[in-house]
């Protein structure tokens, strides 16, 4: 008994350092203590919360246009075509079916999905003849 009072104080002790704060029955994450919506705090919070999403939203598109800039610059490359080619047959090879497809589909061979109708349906109130 003395042993497991010993160690659920030291729990208590290290959840109180550790990040865990004892609030009541409830043990919340001191994190989440910080959370606060936007409509509770005040205008120049808001505005620099703002700013920093802007900032981090600015800069993922300019990483990500810069990747684009750089396939395409490779691509326009005969040598950067040829690899990818050739990669792409490899994969067909082996059994992918979706590297299969996307050859067919590039030769223009893909199927036609097309369906017809010859018939007559009747609907209540309703014909339809083709």
């Amino acid at each position: 008994m003395r042993n497991t009072l010993k160690s659920n104080h030291t729990a208590l002790q290290g959840q109180k350092e550790g990040g865990l704060m004892a609030s009541g029955n409830k043990a919340t994450n001191k994190r989440e203590l910080n959370l606060r919506p936007l409509n509770t705090r005040n205008q120049k919070e808001r505005k620099e919360i703002a700013k920093m999403g802007a900032e981090a939203s600015n800069k993922k598109q300019k990483e990500k246009k810069l990747l684009k800039d750089s396939l395409l610059l490779l691509l326009e490359t005969d040598r950067g075509q040829e690899m990818m080619c050739t990669a792409l047959l490899e994969r067909a090879k082996t059994g992918d079916t979706k590297a299969f497809e996307v050859i067919r589909d590039t030769i223009g061979q893909k199927p036609i999905d097309k369906s017809e109708f010859s018939g007559k349906i009747e609907l209540p109130n309703i014909t339809i003849t083709k």
